[in-house]
């Protein structure tokens, strides 16, 4: 059995990756989520500013499809999670590196 994905959590962790590719999180992103018989299917626009980061970010580091010519994000069930797990993983090693203070003696 497979964790349903929220349009939030999606909302979520796309933000997460464009704070991350861009230093700052946009104040819109839109997920829609299209029943499709036993599955769902996730319709994402992130704003234009952060979308090539964010594609080219997510085609480094998963299977997902990345859509040409800005279009937008569309993603299966299973892909939403791995996009929310991506997130997740980056904040967690954003969390745990140590601070560049930190890394300078003296200190």
């Amino acid at each position: 059995m497979s964790i349903t994905v929220t349009s939030v959590t999606v909302r979520m962790a796309l933000r997460k990756l464009a704070e991350i590719t861009c230093g700052i999180a946009p104040t819109s992103v839109r997920v829609s989520v299209v029943p499709s018989g036993a599955h769902r299917v996730y319709v994402t626009s992130i704003p234009f500013e952060f979308r090539s980061e964010v594609y080219q970010y997510l085609a480094q580091h998963t299977a997902i499809r990345v859509p040409l010519n800005g279009d937008p994000l569309v993603l299966t069930g299973d892909e939403a999670s791995v996009l929310v797990d991506l997130a997740y993983r980056a904040e967690q090693e954003l969390v745990d590196s140590p601070a560049l203070d930190q890394l300078v003696p003296g200190n």
